[in-house]
């Protein structure tokens, strides 16, 4: 047997390997052909196809129902949309659109035909008309509010659309000169209306003066000299101006604006109607005033209440939304326990403010902890109905007020309910408040909502969990309150009811409170029939906690067998009691 040696077979087995790996190079390199001519074959078929259908398609875009309605046209889009990157159809053939205002070409996408996507461009088309017809210096209400309209769809046909987002900025740009003649007759009217009705500070100015001597004199001046100083306060906006311009949005773009809305138009009331300007409260948000209203009417001059963003969150377009969405919201609303709308005033869209009726005993909260402070022998707060201030009362006001938001059509969650957002009347009648952070809900009750509204100590288990926000959370939020009757302190601070309690953090409160571990404590002094009440609606389960109607009509019943209830209901029973 001939042996072959070491160096002759690694050279042999190098050939081999070479020409395995030339074999399988040029393997590579046929089936990367049959694959290209594959792929080749395959995009010249799908273009053809698309092509085909596109011909067929004598409809324009520019009329989306016709353009949708014909089959051809819809499955031209599908098929186009299906194109590979590498397999392009000329720009003659492209599904495009090339009427939309100030963009020269858009190419459209299948979501073009979506029901929603249809509705949105046939509004951009007949809003951007009804916006854009009038030529000359002025617009009325109803072009101002097909401008705004212009501008939702604008953001619908990009969000939800497919539309390129870069052609945005021309297609607001389109109407730029439109919204500057609306802020302008708006602003006029604003203007005109407050030279004819009479001479006035702006309230807001005044408000800002510490100085009492000045402002007594300014007060002298203008009875002695009846001088317009109207443009002061202008002034005054023309420098606010500036800040707006350079906000992250432009004023007209707030959807819903209330200023444009005829149906908030009887609640407007000029800004010189209101004197004797006095900061009451700054919260988080905004600034509470108080003031003396001329209605004009049979009511004559009023105390009312003025709420205002706080200057930095004018800069937000959401919160200044959110802001006329909760005046809005008030304006719908008419329940002997809810505070009482009056309307708004505004010179800008930064200066809006909501005008209710004043409350001169303030919020519960206050009353509470000034109770607290007091002996318990020279207390007068108690459960008794035979004093006109008792925490029975306000405790059926509230629940009064909140039957009626749970009735509400659409039906309304108030999700902030806690001493602090009720008010008391002259009587100490008790008005539900704050309906910033409010729900109003129909099919979508059960919709998740964030655990981040309120404040941990009232908020529901379940809200606290991240899971469901429901009316039962409201009825839990009532049991807190009907807690912090009893003991005249927020919950869980009493040290002489839950001692350990007191000094655990607020993430380690809210924890427990998830879990079902803690609720409120309650004294030995609070009646057995409402620790009852309180302790249905701190139940853990939400779907055993009873609905607002029913604990009203539980508490409606003992004050009636006592024939002690002072405060004022409805004659005529709301909707929301045939329910039961």
């Amino acid at each position: 047997m001939q042996f072959v040696s070491a160096p002759l077979l690694r050279m042999m087995k190098m050939f081999a390997d070479r020409r395995t790996a030339t074999s399988m190079g040029i393997a590579a390199l046929i089936l990367a052909a049959v694959h290209a001519q594959d792929v080749a074959s395959s995009c010249s078929d799908m273009r053809t196809s698309y092509l085909a259908q596109h011909t067929q398609c004598v409809k324009s875009p520019d009329n989306a129902a016709a353009f949708c309605g014909e089959s051809s046209c819809s499955e031209s889009l599908r098929l186009y949309a299906n194109l590979p990157p590498t397999c392009t159809v000329g720009a003659t053939d492209m599904p495009t659109l090339t009427t939309l205002p100030g963009v020269p070409t858009t190419v459209l996408s299948t979501a073009f035909c979506q029901p929603e996507c249809v509705s949105a461009y046939v509004s951009l088309q007949s809003t951007y008309m009804q916006c854009h017809e009038h030529k000359g210096p002025t617009k009325n209400a109803l072009q101002c509010q097909a401008c705004q309209r212009y501008t939702s769809s604008v953001s619908a046909l990009v969000s939800s659309c497919g539309f390129n987002g870069t052609a945005v900025p021309a297609l607001k740009a389109a109407v730029a000169g439109d919204a500057a003649q609306c802020e302008q007759t708006v602003r006029t009217n604003v203007i005109a209306s407050n030279e004819t009705s009479g001479s006035s500070i702006s309230p807001f100015l005044v408000s800002g003066l510490a100085v009492g001597i000045l402002v007594l004199a300014t007060i002298l001046y203008i009875q002695k000299r009846r001088v317009n100083i109207l443009h002061v306060f202008q002034t005054k906006e023309a420098k606010r101006g500036k800040k707006q311009h350079e906000a992250p949005y432009q004023a007209f773009e707030i959807h819903n604006d209330i200023r444009y809305d005829d149906a908030m138009g009887p609640f407007w009331h000029a800004q010189n109607k209101l004197s004797q300007i006095s900061l009451r409260s700054k919260g988080g948000f905004g600034l509470v005033y108080s003031a003396t209203l001329d209605t004009s009417d049979a009511r004559g001059k009023i105390r009312v209440a003025l709420k205002q963003l706080l200057p930095d969150r004018t800069a937000d377009s959401d919160q200044i939304e959110a802001f006329m969405n909760e005046i809005r919201l008030a304006s719908q609303l008419n329940h002997p326990n809810i505070v009482p709308f009056v309307g708004f005033t505004w010179s800008s869209v930064q200066d809006i403010a909501m005008i209710t009726e004043f409350m001169p005993n303030g919020d519960l909260h206050k009353l509470l902890a000034k109770e607290f402070k007091m002996p318990p022998a020279k207390r007068t707060l108690s459960w008794s109905v035979e004093t006109l201030c008792n925490k029975l009362n306000m405790a059926a006001n509230v629940i009064d007020a909140l039957a009626y938001l749970h009735g509400f059509s659409p039906s309304i969650i108030h999700r902030d309910l806690k001493s602090k957002n009720i008010l008391l009347g002259a009587t100490f009648q008790a008005y539900v408040t704050d309906f910033g952070v409010s729900r109003q809900s129909s099919s979508d009750v059960d919709a998740v909502m964030t655990a981040r509204v309120g404040t941990s100590a009232w908020i529901a288990p379940e809200v606290l969990r991240g899971e469901k926000y429901t009316h039962q959370a409201d009825m839990y939020s009532f049991g807190v309150l009907l807690a912090e009757l009893d003991t005249l302190q927020e919950p869980y601070k009493d040290a002489t009811l839950q001692p350990d309690v007191v000094k655990l953090s607020p993430g380690k409160l809210a924890s427990k409170i998830a879990q079902g571990k803690l609720v409120p404590a309650f004294t030995a002094q609070v009646p057995p029939f409402v620790l009852s009440i309180a302790s249905k609606c701190l139940a853990y389960d939400y779907t055993t906690r009873p609905s607002a109607t029913q604990v009203a009509m539980e508490m409606n019943s003992f004050l009636i067998q006592d024939h002690q209830r002072l405060s004022h209901y409805p004659a005529v029973a709301h909707d929301a009691y045939a329910a039961l």
